[in-house]
């Protein structure tokens, strides 16, 4: 049944398709955006309420910068280590 409605392979189909599409585009004009009434009111009430919502959040925890220097003295350390074995 399916393969009965597929119009792949069908010339006509394809020809219609494109000429649709192409007076879909030559129906469009330039203009400014459409506005809504009352949609103005609502964006700014909408932001309001999300700006009286918001909350900081900070991470659970944060290295210091001593913690990740003291790390790469530690990888350092260990490279010249293995460097003096091998």
């Amino acid at each position: 049944m399916k393969d009965a409605l597929r119009t792949d392979g069908d010339p006509a189909a394809w020809q219609a398709w494109t000429t649709t599409q192409n007076q879909l585009w030559q129906l469009r004009q330039p203009a400014p955006p459409l506005v809504f009434p009352g949609e103005q009111e609502i964006f700014l009430d909408m932001y309001t309420q999300v700006r009286e919502e918001e909350q900081l959040i900070s991470p659970p925890f944060t290295r210091s910068q001593e913690d990740v220097s003291m790390r790469r003295r530690k990888k350092r350390k260990q490279g010249e280590d293995s460097a003096l074995i091998g």
